[in-house]
């Protein structure tokens, strides 16, 4: 999963002009919005609301998960059980800043064609296999491959 959210990311950072311009647009737009960090209950998605979401889903997944459980009675001592959380924590870290970059991507791609005004798309969810079948169509069977590796992820 991280192979593909990693190509499909780098690709629209290639086409979109590089990192910082891709950032650019998504703040022109309105789109970084996660960044304000006002204490209001109110607004859907701010940093201070999505930390404080996160770290109570994970504590209650990290404590009492039973395949987090399983993962931390199989090994041999406490020490590696902190390793396992550890390397854990920073695999979703990886995947959240790695999806975050990918919904900045789609919005830079799509910033002044909207596929679902045009009706191209039905859902906002299909943005992702859009985006895979409009720009790596080049290939017979990469978008296939890459929409199988991020079927199989959320598995």
């Amino acid at each position: 999963m991280m192979v593909g959210l990693t190509t499909i990311v780098t690709i629209g950072i290639i086409q979109n002009d590089g990192f910082i311009e891709m950032l650019h647009t998504a703040s022109k737009g309105g789109s970084m919005e996660f960044f304000e960090k006002r204490l209001n209950p109110f607004v859907r998605f701010s940093f201070i609301n999505s930390f404080t979401y996160s770290f109570f889903s994970y504590l209650g997944k990290f404590a009492s998960d039973q395949i987090c459980c399983h993962r931390l009675c199989a090994v041999k001592n406490i020490d590696n059980a902190k390793m396992v959380i550890h390397y854990n924590i920073y695999g979703k870290v990886i995947i959240n800043l790695l999806i975050f970059c990918g919904g900045l991507m789609a919005y830079a791609t799509y910033a002044g064609c909207d596929p679902m005004v045009l009706g191209l798309i039905k859902k906002k969810g299909q943005i992702l296999p859009f985006f895979l079948m409009d720009n790596l169509s080049l290939i017979p069977g990469l978008p296939g491959i890459f929409v199988a590796l991020l079927l199989g992820g959320t598995l």
